[in-house]
């Protein structure tokens, strides 16, 4: 009984970090809508039509995409009228979201195209967050691969570990391992496309962790090893889980009445992200370096 009161407790805990992360990023976007939004700057350098053309076919991609993820996880919870794991995922990174432009906080490394639909960044109206100036504006595009892409990359990240048992690996570290450096390798190809098509760039890295420094297409390697791991875990704690639970840090709610296990979960699982993906922007804002990228306007601060 102790033992599950312990592992009820831990579920909590987690779930209590969740409801923190939920009212500072509620608070920082009704400050946003309420304020005077402003675009990122275009500048003055032309541009070429084919990267406009690359910028609307990633927002119809990405618009598509969550469209039918919509769609699907309505479908699900019609059929099962139950919490399932592309709900769970998709909840707990939609609710990770308003992170994205603390990668800016300390200073300026990362870009997108100016040519994305934006309104600007909700960073200046954060809680506790020392930064009066725009960071990060915050594109349609990259809201929904918050919404869509990522919950796939976890049911991909489950799906690989699967394959991985069936085909004879059974060491639990090196199924972390091998899948980790699958994600890191997804990563490196994610990037690296858009970076090649003018979708966005690193401005600044740490030049002996980098690929390409000092030019455009330069990409900070630490960068794909931090993902590459946030990417993973969710289908790493899906398969690690235990009787259908989300993961082993929960096992203690399922005693519990009514919906209280389906909210813990949603708001643990949203903690847990929210923990490591801050961990991966202070690893970003550490290792932030010197190596200037010569861009356009339209990929500059």
């Amino acid at each position: 009984m102790n033992r599950v009161h312990r592992q009820r407790s831990a579920a909590f805990a987690l779930a209590a970090v969740g409801i923190v992360f939920l009212v500072v990023q509620v608070y920082g976007y009704i400050g946003w809508l309420l304020s005077d939004r402003t675009p990122q700057p275009r500048g003055a350098d032309p541009i070429s039509d084919e990267v406009l053309a690359n910028v609307a076919r990633a927002e119809i991609i990405l618009i598509v995409l969550a469209t039918g993820c919509l769609i699907f996880l309505v479908g699900q919870w019609w059929r099962r009228r139950s919490l399932t794991w592309p709900i769970l995922l998709t909840f707990a990174w939609s609710a990770v979201y308003w992170q994205d432009p603390l990668v800016n906080a300390a200073d300026h490394n990362f870009t997108y195209n100016a040519y994305f639909r934006d309104s600007g960044d909700w960073v200046a109206h954060l809680p506790f967050v020392p930064v009066s100036g725009p960071t990060l504006p915050q594109p349609l595009f990259e809201a929904l691969v918050f919404f869509a892409l990522l919950p796939i990359f976890g049911l991909l990240s489950y799906s690989i570990l699967r394959g991985l048992r069936r085909i004879g690996v059974s060491s639990p570290v090196l199924l972390v391992l091998v899948v980790w450096l699958l994600f890191v390798v997804l990563d490196a190809a994610f990037e690296m496309a858009g970076i090649s098509q003018g979708l966005l760039v690193w401005n600044r890295v740490t030049d002996s962790l980098a690929l390409r420094d000092g030019t455009v297409d330069q990409w900070p390697l630490y960068e794909g090893v931090m993902l590459g791991f946030v990417w993973a875990l969710p289908g790493i704690l899906m398969y690690f889980r235990g009787d259908n639970r989300f993961s082993r840090l929960d096992p203690g709610i399922d005693t519990l009445r009514g919906s209280v296990p389906t909210v813990v979960r949603l708001l643990a699982l949203a903690g847990l992200l929210n923990l490591v993906f801050l961990a991966y922007n202070i690893g970003l804002m550490l290792l932030s370096g010197s190596t200037i990228a010569p861009t356009p306007s339209w990929l500059s601060p």
